[in-house]
């Protein structure tokens, strides 16, 4: 009779493959979820797995390759020193931490310089390219949430607004900023984006809002790119700023 609680061995690399893609038994599914509920290592190791799933697979695979080729080559010598799985989890999972540190590392500090910037000229929006005092009245109930930071309630009245007045790069401005704020990038580089193309008296603000968004998601060559078209803008008023994040950016810094 086998006993309950008889230790099981650690995973092998085709187990995890396959409880990743779901392809076997629930006998199987059993016994690999009982390990690793017993194996905070081998339960890390999966989790890791799972991360890089689709993206990594052939790096994972050469890697096994490489080690399992090692660990079934003949003796060379009277004794040779095995690799044992909980090793080669543990070097995994190190891997796996630092690259995750590194790209956390890499996109919090382009994120901290553009906030550095935005903080110091955020004041601009009400003074220059959007008087409040001019927005039409049925504009206005949409603004006054924005204002009171209910960023949900402005997203849902300018939604609704584009759908009656698809042409509104005002709406859509608003719109794309409540977006940005309730972290809705997607639609936020929609909504600005349109703006952007549309509407020549808000073109900095969405190009500089669409640059802090790039750089926060660390796409680099995008916000570049933004950065660029701002300083051609004659007399911009985002001028200074975007020249100096792209001296960060082609000094590293960034």
């Amino acid at each position: 009779m086998k006993k309950i609680f008889q230790p099981t061995k650690c995973l092998s690399q085709k187990e995890m493959e396959h409880y990743v893609k779901g392809d076997i038994s629930d006998e199987l599914r059993y016994t690999i979820e009982n390990h690793l509920v017993d194996c905070p290592l081998c339960s890390e190791a999966m989790e890791g797995y799972q991360l890089m799933e689709g993206d990594s697979t052939v790096v994972f695979d050469d890697l096994f390759e490489s080690i399992d080729a090692k660990v079934a080559a003949p003796e060379a010598k009277a004794k040779t020193r095995s690799i044992p799985w909980n090793s080669i989890a543990a070097g995994l999972l190190f891997l796996i931490s630092v690259s995750a540190a590194y790209v956390y590392y890499q996109n919090t500090n382009a994120s901290n310089k553009y906030m550095a910037y935005f903080e110091q000229n955020d004041n601009a929006l009400s003074t220059r390219s959007i008087d409040a005092t001019n927005l039409t009245a049925d504009l206005k109930g949409g603004y006054h949430l924005y204002q009171d930071k209910n960023y949900q309630g402005s997203l849902s009245f300018f939604e609704d607004y584009l759908k009656v007045n698809p042409e509104s790069t005002t709406a859509a401005y608003y719109a794309g900023m409540s977006a940005l704020e309730i972290g809705e990038e997607e639609s936020a580089i929609d909504f600005l984006t349109t703006v952007r193309m549309n509407d020549d008296r808000l073109y900095e603000e969405a190009s500089w809002r669409l640059a802090g968004i790039y750089l926060e998601r660390g796409s680099e060559d995008k916000a570049k790119a933004l950065l660029e078209d701002l300083v051609k803008v004659n007399n911009g008023v985002y001028f200074e700023q975007a020249k100096e994040l792209l001296k960060e950016i082609s000094a590293g810094s960034i």
